[in-house]
Parts: structure tokens; sequence; C-alpha cells
């Protein structure tokens, strides 16, 4: 499955979700350079919402929850860096 994302829907809500989150706090710029580089994977969920699995330019392995808005936009609703088995998989498929 193929997105094509051209902006993020950012609010202080997703945001100080995503950054302040105590267990896995992971920046803006890393979920955006995901998305910028190409390098990630899509699976559909069952709540018309998508998860990004891939590797930002800093190496970091990353899950991204996220709704398509369209015409290329995204709402990140939430984002973890990947566990090790996880990562396993991820260079699998």
């Amino acid at each position: 499955m193929t997105i094509r994302v051209v902006s993020f829907d950012w609010d202080e809500h997703n945001l100080r979700h995503i950054e302040e989150h105590p267990d896995h706090p992971i920046q803006r710029d890393a979920v955006e350079e995901l998305f910028e580089l190409g390098n990630y994977k899509i699976r559909k969920t069952k709540m018309e919402r998508y998860i990004a699995l891939g590797q930002n330019p800093d190496g970091i392995y990353l899950i991204v929850v996220f709704q398509n808005k369209g015409g290329g936009k995204i709402r990140p609703i939430s984002a973890r860096q990947m566990e090790q088995w996880e990562k396993r998989l991820y260079r699998r498929k």
C-alpha cells in the first residue's frame, strides 16, 4: 500500500502525545523525516487508521500510527521506536 505524504496535521494535542509521552517520546522531526525519506511500509488497521513502519535518516526504527486526511495530508496519532523483534520482522519483509 502506498500513501503519498506531502503535509502533516499537527496541533497541540498530537504533538504533546508524541513528544511528551513518558514511555516513548519521539520528536516531530523524526516522524516527518521518516515520511520524507520514503523508506517505510504501511499497514491498514481496522479503525480507518494506518501504521507506518520504517527507518528515519538517523537510523531510528519507528512505528507511526496516523490518519489519512486525503490530498497527501496525514495526522500522526502516535509514534514510538520499534522493539527488537519488530525490527527483525521489518527487515525481513
